[in-house]
C-alpha cells in the first residue's frame, strides 16, 4: 500500500511537471511573438522617421534652393547696366514744347541726387551674396552649391580679378567661423568642401593670370 502511494504521488508530481513545462513554453512562445511584433513595430516606425526626415531635409534643400535663385535673380538684375540704347549707343529723347521747339534742358544745380555707381552697386551684391550662402544649401551633383554659385557670380559680375583677395578672405573668414560652430559632421565636410573648392578656383584664376602676364 505504502508503495502504491509513492507511485501515484510521484505520477501526480510528474503530471504537474508536463503541465508547467506545457505552460512555461506556450509563454516563451507568447514573448518571443510578442518581441518579433515589437521589433517589426520598431522598424517600421525608423523607417518612417527615416523618410520622414528625408523629405523634410529635400523640402528645406529646395526651399533654400528657391530662396537662393530668388535672391541671385534679384542682384543680378539690380546690378546689370540699365540704360535704353540702339546699336549700342544710349537713346536721347528730347522733349518737346507745344510749339514743336525742343525744351530747355532743366539745371537741378545741387539739388540732384547723385546715384549709386555701378561699383557700389557691384559691391552690395557681393554682401547680398554672401549672406545667401552663409548657410548650407547642399550639394548639387557632388559639388557644393555655395562655391559654385560664388564662382558663377563673380565671372559674371566680371570682379572676379578685381576682388578676388578681399572676396575670398571674407568667405575664408566666414567658412572658418561656420567650420568651428559646426552642428555635425555633415556641416563640417559641407564647409570644408566649400572651403577647398573656393581655394582651388583662386589657385586657378592666379595660374591663370600669371599665364597671361608672362
Amino acid at each position: 500500500t505504502l508503495v502504491v502511494s509513492l507511485e501515484t504521488k510521484i505520477d501526480e508530481t510528474e503530471q504537474k511537471f508536463e503541465e508547467m513545462k506545457k505552460a512555461r513554453e506556450e509563454l516563451l512562445k507568447k514573448a518571443t511573438d510578442a518581441e518579433s511584433k515589437i521589433n517589426g513595430l520598431t522598424n517600421t516606425m525608423l523607417s518612417f522617421q527615416e523618410k520622414l526626415t528625408n523629405m523634410e531635409a529635400e523640402n528645406q534643400l529646395l526651399r533654400q534652393q528657391a530662396l537662393l535663385h530668388s535672391r541671385l535673380k534679384t542682384i543680378s538684375e539690380n546690378t546689370s547696366p540699365k540704360s535704353n540704347s540702339t546699336n549700342g549707343s544710349p537713346l536721347h529723347v528730347e522733349q518737346m514744347t507745344p510749339h514743336g521747339t525742343p525744351r530747355a534742358p532743366k539745371d537741378y544745380g545741387n539739388f540732384a541726387h547723385p546715384r549709386a555707381s555701378f561699383s557700389e552697386r557691384q559691391h552690395e551684391s557681393v554682401d547680398a551674396l554672401i549672406n545667401c550662402v552663409t548657410e548650407n544649401i547642399g550639394f548639387s551633383e557632388g559639388k557644393p552649391v555655395a562655391a559654385i554659385t560664388i564662382y558663377k557670380c563673380l565671372v559674371h559680375w566680371k570682379i572676379f580679378e578685381t576682388e578676388k583677395t578681399s572676396v575670398f578672405d571674407r568667405l575664408i573668414q566666414i567658412f572658418g567661423s561656420a567650420m568651428q560652430n559646426h552642428d555635425s559632421n555633415e556641416d563640417l565636410a559641407y564647409w570644408l568642401s566649400n572651403s577647398s573648392t573656393l581655394l582651388i578656383i583662386l589657385q586657378k584664376s592666379l595660374k591663370a593670370v600669371g599665364s597671361a602676364g608672362t
